[in-house]
Formats: C-alpha cells, sequence, structure tokens
C-alpha cells in the first residue's frame, strides 16, 4: 500500500471520527438540556411562567419570609444562552437560616454528580453573592463545577433580591400541609389564585444546532467516499491475490495482511474518542457512564471502517484463486455493492432537496416582502429580546406586561404604532362556528388610531376618546349586509374573550363595544409576507386598539417578533428618540429588553442566513453529485475491466453505448427516476429538479466517459494484436 494513499486513508478516517464525536457531544447537549428540565421535577412545584417581575419579587419575599420560621430550600432553574455560543444551565437557592441540603436527587450526568447537596451546602456557607460554575467575578467564585467546552456550562447561585426566577421553583423540606399554607400565602400577597402558580402552564422543547447537523451530513458522506475508496483499492488487490495464491498464501492471510492497517486505524479510533471527551467534558469523573458515552461516540466511525472493510474484503475472500490471478470478479456483487452506495448518495440528494423546500418558500416570500413593503422599509419592527446584552433564550410571554408598559408610556408619541393584520379564513370561521358561506372569509387590521390617522383612516375625536376609555372600537365594510354584521358580532364574541391575564386593562374591568361602518373601497396594505397573499385588500375589518382597550391576546402579543408577528411599528424618528445605537430600549432593571430593527436590515439579515444555508445545501450537494459521478465512473470502470475484450469487440463491431453499457444506465436512470416520482407524490420542487438533474447528468457522465475510456480499451487491445 504506497505512502500517499496510506496518508490519504488516515485523513478520511480521522475526519469521520471528528465528525462523528461531534456529532455525539450535540446529542449530549441535547441530554443534559432535556435531564435539566426534567430535575426535581418530583418535588412540589412554584411555576412563575405567568408572574410579573414584580410578583416575583413578592412571591420570593414571600418564601424568604416563610423560610425564617420553617426549615426549607427553595431552587429554580433557568436556562440561558449566549448568542450562537453556550447554554448556561443556572440553578438558584433560597434556604432557611442555617437550612442544609439533605434529602433530594443530586443532578447527575455520565455518573458525574454536578450538583448535590455538598455543594449546595458549600455554597450555603458563603455570602450571598457567591456562587459555583460558570462565571467572570472571581472574588465571588466559590468552586468550579463541570461543563462540556463550548456546549453547555453549569451555574449555582443564590436568590437573592432582583434575582431572575426561572420558570418553575421546587420546594424542599416542607410538608403537604406545609406547602400548601405558603401557597396560600403567597397567593394572598401576589393576587394570585393559587392554581396560577403551582399548575404548570408552559414547556420547552431542545433541538440539535444546525452545527452538528453539519457534522452529521459530512459524516455521512465522508462515509460513503470511504467505503468506495476501499473497494476500489481491492478491485487494485485482485491480481497481487492472486499471485499470492500461487506463492502458498491463503485468501484470508493476504486479507489480514492487507487490512491490518485499517484494522489499526480503528483500533486508533477509541483511545482518539477518549481524549476527545476528557478535554471537552471537564471536571466529569471517569465512570462507566462515561466510557459508554466514549465508546457509543466512537462507535459510528469505527462502524464505518469495520463495515467498509468487510464490504471491500468479501470480493477477495469469495473470489476463485483463478479468477483472481486473472482479474476476473463476479459482476453480481459488483453491481448489488455499487446500486446500494448510488441510491443511498441519492436518498441523501432528495432528503436534502425536501428539507431545503420550505427555506425556498420563505426566501420567494421575503422578495416579495421587500418589494411590496418597500414604502415601509425604513420602520421599525420587533426583532427579538435580550437580556444583559444576549439573546434572552427565556418566554417572551413572560415579560409582556413589560413591553405593554413600554408601549402604554409611549402610545401617544409620534411615530410609535400598532399595526398587525391577521387573516380569518374558512379553518378559523368554521372553528368558531360561524357560517362562512355567509360571511366570507377576510382580513382583521389590528391598528392604533395613530396608524389609522397615518394611512388616511378618518375616526372623529369622540371615537378616539372612546377607544382610549377602553371601548372597543371595530371598523366594519359598509358593504356587508345585516346578516353578515350580525356574524361578525358573533364571531368577535366568541374569539376576543377575556381570560385571566397578568395585564389588565380598563376593557377588561368594564366590557363594552362599537361597531361602526366605514368606506373600505380604497383598500388597506395586509403586511402580508405571503407570496400568494395580495398586499391591497378592500375586505378589512379593523379593530381600533389602544392600551386601554386591548384583550389578553392582543397585550400580550406585543412581543410578537419577526415580519409575520410584530404588532409594534414605529417611524424612523421614533425609534432615533426611543431606542439605544442597538436597537434596544430597556424594560426592566434584569437587564431584559426589546430590540427592534429597520425592516429593511431585518429583510437583509433573514436573507443573508438564508444564503448561508443555501450555500451549505450547496456544498453539500456539489460533494454529493461528485460521489455520484465518481460511483458512475467506477461502474463503468468495474464493467470494463470484468469485459474488457467483450467490449472492444462489440465496439469495432458498431455496437452503440447504450448497449454496451445498459446495466450501468438501467440502475442509474431506475434509481434517479424513483426518487423523482416520490419528490412528485411529496410536492418537492426542489426535489423534482435536483432528480431531473440527476438524470441529465448522470447520463450525461456515463456517456461521455464510457466514449473515452471505451475507444481507450480498443486501441489497447488493437496494439496487443
Amino acid at each position: 500500500m504506497k505512502r500517499a494513499y496510506r496518508f490519504i486513508v488516515s485523513v478520511i478516517v480521522v475526519l469521520i471520527a471528528l465528525s462523528s464525536l461531534l456529532v455525539g457531544k450535540g446529542f449530549l447537549e441535547i441530554f443534559i438540556s432535556r435531564k435539566f428540565d426534567s430535575w426535581l421535577s418530583n418535588q412540589s412545584q412554584f411555576y412563575t411562567s405567568q408572574m410579573s417581575d414584580e410578583t416575583k419579587e413578592t412571591f420570593v419575599s414571600v418564601v424568604r419570609s416563610y423560610a425564617q420560621t420553617h426549615k426549607m430550600i427553595l431552587i429554580t432553574k433557568k436556562t440561558e444562552s449566549i448568542t450562537e455560543g453556550p447554554r448556561i444551565l443556572t440553578v438558584g437557592v433560597l434556604s432557611s437560616p442555617g437550612s442544609e441540603a439533605n434529602s433530594f436527587d443530586s443532578f447527575d450526568i455520565l455518573g458525574t454528580q454536578v450538583i448535590n447537596r455538598q455543594k449546595i451546602n458549600e455554597l450555603l456557607g458563603h455570602s450571598p453573592e457567591s456562587y459555583l460554575g460558570y462565571g467572570m467575578d472571581t472574588n465571588n467564585k466559590v468552586s468550579d463545577l463541570p461543563y462540556v467546552l463550548g456546549s453547555v456550562y453549569f451555574k449555582l447561585d443564590q436568590i437573592t433580591p432582583g434575582y431572575n426566577l426561572g420558570n418553575s421553583c421546587a420546594v424542599l423540606g416542607l410538608s403537604p400541609e406545609e406547602f400548601d399554607e405558603l401557597a396560600n400565602q403567597i397567593s394572598v400577597a401576589t393576587g394570585l389564585h393559587k392554581e396560577k402558580f403551582i399548575t404548570n402552564y408552559s414547556g420547552s422543547a431542545v433541538e440539535i444546532g444546525l452545527f452538528y447537523y453539519v457534522a452529521g451530513v459530512t459524516f455521512i458522506i465522508l462515509s460513503i467516499s470511504f467505503c468506495l475508496l476501499t473497494y476500489y483499492n481491492s478491485l487494485q488487490e485482485l491480481k497481487k491475490l492472486g499471485v499470492h495464491v500461487m506463492l502458498g498464501w491463503s485468501k484470508s492471510d493476504y486479507v489480514v495482511h492487507h487490512y491490518f492497517f485499517y484494522c489499526a486505524l480503528a483500533a486508533v479510533l477509541l483511545p482518539l474518542a477518549f481524549m476527545w471527551t476528557m478535554v471537552n467534558c471537564s471536571g466529569f469523573d471517569i465512570t462507566g457512564s462515561f466510557l459508554l458515552f466514549t465508546f457509543t461516540s466512537a462507535m459510528p466511525s469505527i462502524l464505518v471502517v469495520v463495515v467498509s472493510v468487510l464490504i471491500s474484503a468479501a470480493p477477495l475472500l469469495t473470489i476463485r484463486p483463478v479468477d483472481a490471478i486473472l482479474g476476473r470478479l463476479s459482476q453480481k456483487g459488483l453491481y448489488v455493492l455499487t446500486a446500494i452506495i448510488y441510491a443511498l448518495c441519492c436518498v441523501v440528494v432528495f432528503a436534502g432537496s425536501t428539507y431545503m423546500d420550505a427555506p425556498i418558500t420563505m426566501y420567494s416570500n421575503l422578495l416579495s416582502t421587500q418589494e411590496n413593503w418597500s414604502v415601509y422599509k425604513d420602520w421599525y419592527i420587533v426583532r427579538n429580546h435580550v437580556s444583559q446584552g444576549n439573546f434572552f433564550n427565556g418566554r417572551p410571554m413572560d415579560k409582556s406586561k413589560e413591553l405593554f408598559d413600554w408601549y402604554k408610556t409611549h402610545e401617544h408619541d409620534t411615530g410609535v404604532y400598532i399595526a398587525h393584520v391577521n387573516q380569518i379564513g374558512e379553518p378559523t370561521l368554521n372553528a368558531y362556528e360561524v357560517n362562512s358561506s355567509i360571511l366570507k372569509p377576510f382580513d382583521v387590521l389590528i391598528a392604533s388610531p395613530s396608524y389609522l390617522k397615518e394611512i388616511g383612516v378618518a375616526l372623529t375625536d369622540e371615537q378616539v376618546k372612546k377607544a382610549e376609555n377602553g371601548t372597543r372600537i371595530y371598523l366594519v365594510p359598509s358593504s356587508y349586509s345585516e346578516e353578515q354584521k350580525c356574524l361578525l358580532r358573533e364571531l368577535v364574541a366568541r374569539s376576543d374573550k377575556i381570560f385571566e391575564s397578568d395585564i389588565v386593562t380598563p376593557y377588561m374591568q368594564n366590557p363594552s363595544s362599537e361597531f361602526i361602518e366605514y368606506d373600505a373601497s380604497g383598500g388597506f396594505f395586509t403586511w402580508s409576507t405571503n407570496i400568494d397573499s395580495p398586499s391591497i385588500s378592500t375586505n378589512v375589518v379593523i379593530k381600533v386598539v389602544t392600551s386601554n382597550n386591548m384583550v389578553p391576546t392582543e397585550s400580550e402579543s406585543l412581543v410578537a417578533t419577526g415580519l409575520d408577528n410584530s404588532y409594534i411599528k414605529l417611524s424612523p424618528e421614533a425609534a432615533a428618540n426611543l431606542l439605544d445605537s442597538s436597537g434596544v430600549v430597556e424594560l426592566s432593571d434584569d437587564g431584559f429588553g426589546t430590540q427592534f430593527s429597520s425592516i429593511e436590515s431585518f429583510i437583509k439579515d433573514y436573507r443573508k442566513s438564508l444564503q448561508e444555508l443555501f450555500l451549505l445545501f450547496g456544498v453539500v450537494i456539489v460533494l454529493m453529485f461528485a460521489a455520484i459521478t465518481v460511483i458512475q465512473i467506477s461502474m463503468i470502470s468495474i464493467v470494463q475491466r470484468l469485459h474488457e475484450r467483450k467490449i472492444a469487440v462489440e465496439c469495432m463491431l458498431g455496437f452503440g453505448i447504450y448497449k454496451q453499457y445498459i446495466n450501468i444506465f438501467l440502475v442509474v436512470n431506475l434509481i434517479a427516476l424513483v426518487g423523482t416520482l416520490c419528490m412528485i407524490v411529496i410536492g418537492s420542487t426542489l426535489g423534482i429538479i435536483m432528480g431531473c438533474l440527476m438524470l441529465l447528468i448522470s447520463n450525461l457522465t456515463i456517456s461521455i466517459s464510457a466514449n473515452r475510456s471505451t475507444m481507450r480499451i480498443v486501441l489497447e487491445n488493437l496494439s496487443k494484436e
């Protein structure tokens, strides 16, 4: 085996191992996050996701007061993410004076107790500002906690005044009667019904990051390439095997000798995986679970090497000595193997195409939006939410009151608007049991008086005053019949319901509504991002909203982000007056804020992220098409190697390329055609395009490659005669 070949094989195997280990790291991140979410779920819980910051302060104060007379510990959990970086899993502790955590389930990862009663007791023995684990304040840092490098970090600190609680708090040390007593005290102090904070109304899901998906695709591509490389190399060894058999070697001895290098590479992967895990899982004990994770992460790459060796060694072990000497090999096995590998490559292409259909549709809608929204390109919308300068990883809905209060303060400022359109289709009408054959689908424009004034909808001073005093004002197109208006009132009564919320408006305390006719013939901008939806509509019902007449579905939706969902709109002048240099308005003392972005900038950044995704997909597709091309050329080489003389004779007799290589044409076209038909059934436009492109490129590749190599075979055979 040549040195260059060994070097290439070694590099590919190392890359396969690294991609496998990266995927394993991604799954470990998900496992840790999910286990963290479920940790202490068997304990009595208070759920704070529905509490405002002020209510949380009251909650902590009541618990702290109760803890003065009862031995207890309160533990809260929260997950934060540094922008495009690792997760920070934080555990906050509030304890009775002198109390110790003596009985609760420790938080174990890979057999290591990341957080246990000893570490909590260690924390409680220091000042309230002290902490363990992740953090930059070395003066208050007590000790380190285990972490997964660049992925998951842990922090253990104490709940102090102003502490940002997580969505739940576990209570340890109280009897059921004491827990119920504490819950009643919290209910009295906060004004919330007890069920509001002892029942979980929220949830979360953790998904593997895009980086790990890339590692997975890389693993697949490299694995297929490695299998092809080893198999093609085994074909080159046929005649060498024949020579060694003539010299007295057994086939198994030769195979062991030839593939010893591969086996050595596979054996090296386990120590490599162990070193990788040691570096990435800092502070973890070397336990059985730790070693099992290491072995599991390395196993895919080891299996790739082993399976590739078995596949490539099969022809050498099964061939007859005479055939080996003459370089003859069974066609059937070759065709089946190459067809399987080719089919796998095609599956990757078609699966990737199906996945990319949604981003392509989004990109098309984005281009349409950019054109249709050009008049408002300098206006600002809610982009996302931040916490102390980093992306806010909690539930924005928990912070809806902060943004509502900010809007209430500034709703009369020049250039501050609410403008949002909901499309009421047949499914919605049917869901609310409204006759859709009479009241046809329509658009609902939720708009502030300031926005309506901006677009030229005339409201009287009396109507505006009523809306600002808490009356719901609905503007109904004058073209509606009395029956349609009646159905609209029924729909409004069922959809704009009042339910318990931290945000209470005068309308919710004293509901009253008015329906007023208006001329909708001029049409209104629909703020639609769907290329199939019109940008101007004349069938629009307008809800005139103010901070005093909102229902919870509107007031709590002010935190919604993005082109489709953002309610709050700011003119450039208002943005300049209200936002800082990064487009952020700070809403609370704990560092929570909302970031606004101009529509033009938002679309530009969104387009850029989609273009990066397309580039990544393009690279993967190019690599897969390259692998497919190599497979097709390998198929031709195999056929020519097995039937060299027959091909030369047929070519001189005038046989065409298609007839000489009919098996290859059939395999390639059949697989591509089946894939294309599947894409047609699924409805994947990109998949259909890729299928047609695959058919075209494959047939061209086979025809050109076969023509050139066949002429070479003819000339070589003529020279031998």
